[in-house]
């Protein structure tokens, strides 16, 4: 409910500037606070108070996490890649969008418990906890474009202009304004 994003944009606005400081680690923190929170989400069906202040505390996590990690792809793309890399970050995640509800509606189908559902919500969390664990020692504060194999500006603008970068860009303006002018 309303609970939980507002949850979501505490979490997201409290992330940002840790993000900004210290790298990839409070991704990786807020992972491993997600996991106790969620847990906990279907075992205080029958406690109003408590599960309404866990569903806040779900959104900071699991939103602010939303909102961090795209946010992080800054850190982990250089300059060069960084559009590309970020898209394929959020193709991916749209598969995580468009499963998550169809298993979920698998899991309730099956009749499982409320308590285990939440329960087995814990397992991609614990991948995603590891993994953000993973690239926070690889990145660090985040991905510099000079680190070695990155490749700078002066090396790809060749590249750009040998595949007709700049002749293929004035190209489709001049299309674009012929069409216009009809």
């Amino acid at each position: 409910t309303s609970i939980f994003q507002i949850g979501g944009t505490v979490g997201g606005l409290a992330l940002a500037r840790p993000l900004d400081k210290h790298g990839f680690a409070p991704v990786a923190m807020l992972f491993a606070l997600s996991l106790p929170i969620v847990g906990s989400l279907g075992f205080l069906v029958g406690i109003a108070s408590l599960l309404m202040t866990a569903v806040f505390f779900a959104g900071f996590s699991l939103l602010g996490l939303q909102l961090g990690l795209n946010a992080a792809s800054v850190l982990i793309y250089p300059t060069a890649f960084r559009a590309n890399g970020s898209g394929w970050a959020f193709a991916v995640g749209r598969i995580g969008s468009v499963s998550g509800p169809v298993l979920g509606g698998i899991l309730i189908a099956m009749k499982l418990p409320l308590h285990e559902i939440f329960l087995l919500l814990l397992i991609p969390l614990g991948v995603g906890t590891v993994a953000s664990v993973v690239m926070a020692r690889l990145f660090g504060t985040g991905f510099q474009d000079s680190v070695s194999g990155a490749p700078d500006t002066a090396t790809l603008a060749p590249a750009h202009d040998a595949i007709g970068g700049k002749d293929v860009i004035a190209a489709a303006h001049r299309r674009r304004r012929a069409v216009l002018s009809l």
